[in-house]
């Protein structure tokens, strides 16, 4: 309050003046609390933090700094950090006055990546680390640095071992019979990919996919494929199948299988692309020749026919256009059907309404499929235009031995006619020639078994109830059964009396005329089984009942064999099998989950090896390779089914003791995996010795997050390499000194 004299209107009056100070006090309590906060936060940083002024003198340091030098507070403060930063070399401290002047010069943050610090022992680390300008009284000036470096030792060894890893990784994708790319699922753009996927979307090279964004090949929308993204760490995830879109247009049918994985410090998807442009044309083949024989047993006009096949023809395969023609009754030719994707050509066609060879002839017979050379109008400025590469024909309807058709079949640029398609069209040419020749009916199922038997997908045509009424000559050696023992056997998938594999949503689908897919493991006739995926397609009725099943079934075994060790290669060290860093990062937290849940302890045990590096250089690597396999057994020997053994990287371990005991097992525990790891190792005729550090950190005693917890085990380790090695140290607070506190099991 404030009392004071004044004057209104010529009398004189006293006014006292009151205000709450209350706002201010809590704001300044305020501000206290959040300085305290930021205090403790900087103290328990997990980089190295210096303050000093412009001319490098060190004001204050953090504990982790004192850590990674090995001063004590005392000792560092003020001193000078370039002295620190340089060793004394002049070279090195002109560069760090250069970097000084440059940040309060500019008032900007530098990151310097190449900096070496001197150590209290004499030693060297490698640093990176920010330079931050700063000022003490809140002036524009530039009277303090702060400079927040790491250790960056252990992030070099660690990139050479992700090195020599990713060689052997890019060996196996090389080799891949499949496409392999990895997506960034953040921007949607391919990161790599091997030369199997680059030609599979038209591109000329690995070099051409980096960068590449997924939507100038993908047929799905953006948001698809981010759910798809989403729902991959989901139960449910599996294969699904999509199409790729080329360059020049043509879309390419695949079946895609992704992971997630960390690649180079960030999320990736690792995508398996598999080509399936010919099972996919083998499986409509199949349908059309049952549409076929289903159109002939009908009593279908021929016109209707023909245009069955010629559509179907262009869907399935790369053709440009397809055309039947019959002998008129003057003996010319008489178009009858034709499909095509180039509405030009199909126009071209119909107007003129004749092939663009001769109809009939004695080698026209002898050289089927034969290409067409020397092209008369408009076909040969069609081929230059590139609307088509190949223009062959296929006789067809043979009657006193004349053809009495011809097919006509113009390809895409590019494409060539592989034995299988000219197959196929040959099955499709006796079709023809069987409906124009009205054959009966048994002659006409003949014809569809003989289809199927050459068909290299295994197949069967089963009832509505399961039960195989036909099967090809692939399907009997897939399962090793033979028409006797397997014929009106209920398939095992289709089985509705398995609870396990009923599945009411399938059998829905096949109702309503939709095709079907599934894996399920099929058990041979000799007991050995496969993994199996089957596709049916269903046949309905003119009443639309299900009357038949058509599936073609594949062994998948060796697929999904591959794609698990591409999956073990993500999450696993190659050398001693033992999960990795990776496989760390995925699966601590939810070791930290159960332990709150049922209120357990979890402990970790982070161990570095003593003289290793000693055994390399004397033995050799190969040899330090054999004991690092040989220790990851004899440790992993010692350990509860519960607890993981982790290999970190180098002769780095972490041992991670689910609902471990009292501090006294603990502390038993860590003696034993010492004196295993002291035992001798065989090696090139000699016994060799080791020893270990270890450091012990527990949940919830010490810490309660991730970051922290490895962060004190680490700690620990080190305390116990710094107090004379092949020993236990638990951590038991930041010292400020190497007071003896840990555990010596040699006494």
């Amino acid at each position: 309050m404030r009392l004071e004299r004044s004057v209104f209107q010529g009398s004189e009056l006293l006014l006292l003046m009151v205000s709450d100070r209350s706002r201010k006090q809590a704001l300044e309590e305020k501000n206290r609390e959040i300085l305290s906060h930021l205090e403790t936060i900087v103290q328990n940083l997990g980089e190295g933090l210096l303050e000093f002024d412009e001319n490098g003198r060190i004001l204050s340091s953090n504990p982790m700094a004192r850590t990674l030098l090995g001063f004590s507070e005392e000792e560092l403060a003020g001193g000078n950090a370039l002295t620190r930063l340089s060793g004394g070399e002049k070279e090195r401290e002109a560069r760090i006055r250069m970097i000084l002047r440059q940040v309060c010069a500019n008032r900007t943050v530098l990151e310097e990546n190449g900096l070496v610090f001197f150590r209290k022992d004499g030693q060297t680390i490698d640093v990176q680390g920010v330079f931050s300008p700063s000022s003490s009284d809140g002036s524009k000036g530039c009277s303090v640095i702060l400079f927040a470096f790491r250790d960056a030792g252990p992030k070099k060894r660690m990139e050479a071992e992700l090195r020599a890893s990713e060689v052997l990784n890019r060996g196996i994708v090389e080799h891949s019979p499949d496409g392999i790319f990895l997506l960034d699922p953040v921007r949607l753009v391919v990161m790599e990919g091997n030369i199997r996927f680059a030609r599979l979307i038209g591109l000329p090279d690995v070099a051409s996919l980096r960068g590449l964004p997924v939507m100038s090949f993908a047929t799905r929308t953006e948001k698809q494929i981010r759910q798809e993204i989403d729902q991959l760490r989901s139960p449910g995830w599996e294969i699904f199948e999509t199409s790729f879109r080329r360059p020049e247009g043509r879309s390419v049918p695949v079946s895609i299988n992704a992971v997630p994985i960390p690649y180079k410090g960030q999320d990736a998807v690792l995508v398996t692309v598999r080509d399936i442009t010919f099972r996919r044309q083998v499986e409509q083949s199949h349908l059309l020749f049952l549409e076929l024989d289903r159109l002939i047993l009908e009593g279908t006009p021929p016109r209707r026919l023909y245009q069955t096949i010629t559509d179907r023809l262009v869907s399935i395969f790369p053709f440009v256009h397809v055309a039947l023609f019959r002998e008129g009754p003057g003996g010319e030719a008489r178009l009858e059907a034709v499909s095509s994707r180039d509405p030009v050509m199909q126009m071209e066609i119909v107007r003129e309404g004749r092939p663009f060879g001769p109809f009939f002839g004695q080698d026209f017979r002898e050289k089927p499929f034969s290409e067409a050379l020397d092209l008369s109008p408009p076909w040969n400025q069609w081929q230059e235009e590139g609307r088509f590469g190949i223009l062959t024909r296929l006789p067809f309807l043979f009657s006193s031995d004349r053809p009495a058709g011809v097919m006509e079949i113009s390809l895409e640029k590019g494409e060539a006619l592989g034995d299988a398609l000219k197959t196929l069209l040959e099955d499709i040419q006796g079709r023809l020639a069987f409906f124009a020749r009205h054959r009966d009916e048994l002659a006409r199922i003949r014809l569809l078994e003989k289809a199927f038997e050459v068909a290299p997908a295994p197949a069967f045509i089963a009832d509505p109830e399961g039960r195989i009424e036909w099967a090809n000559p692939a399907y009997f050696s897939l399962v090793g059964e033979n028409a006797e023992s397997l014929f009106q056997t209920i398939h095992p998938y289709l089985d509705r009396r398995d609870k396990s594999r009923t599945n009411s949503e399938m059998w829905g689908r096949l109702r309503k005329g939709l095709s079907a897919r599934g894996e399920f493991q099929h058990r041979r006739r000799e007991g050995t089984e496969f993994l199996a995926e089957i596709r049916i397609s269903p046949i309905l009725d003119e009443d639309k009942a299900l009357v038949s099943l058509v599936a073609i079934e594949t062994d998948i075994t060796r697929e999904r064999r591959k794609e698990k060790e591409l999956r073990l290669l993500a999450f696993h060290d190659p050398l001693t099998g033992l999960p990795n860093r990776a496989a760390l990062e995925r699966e601590f937290e939810g070791y930290l989950a159960v332990a709150r849940r049922y209120r357990r302890v979890l402990v970790l045990l982070f161990f570095d090896l003593d003289g290793f590096k000693e055994v390399n250089d004397s033995l050799g690597h190969e040899a330090g390779d054999q004991l690092l396999a040989e220790l990851a057994i004899r440790v992993e020997s010692e350990l509860r089914g519960g607890d993981r053994l982790f290999r970190l990287g180098g002769d780095e371990f972490l041992v991670i003791l689910n609902n471990a005991g009292t501090r006294t097992e603990v502390e038993q525990l860590a003696r034993r995996l010492l004196e295993v790891i002291h035992q001798p190792f065989d090696l090139r005729d000699q016994e060799v010795g080791i020893g270990a550090s270890i450091g012990i950190a527990l949940y919830p005693e010490n810490a309660a997050s991730q970051q922290d917890l490895l962060r004190m085990a680490d700690m620990a380790m080190y305390r116990a390499k710094n107090r004379g090695k092949n020993r236990i140290e638990f951590y038991d607070g930041e010292e400020k000194s190497d007071s003896p506190a840990g555990h010596n099991p040699g006494g």
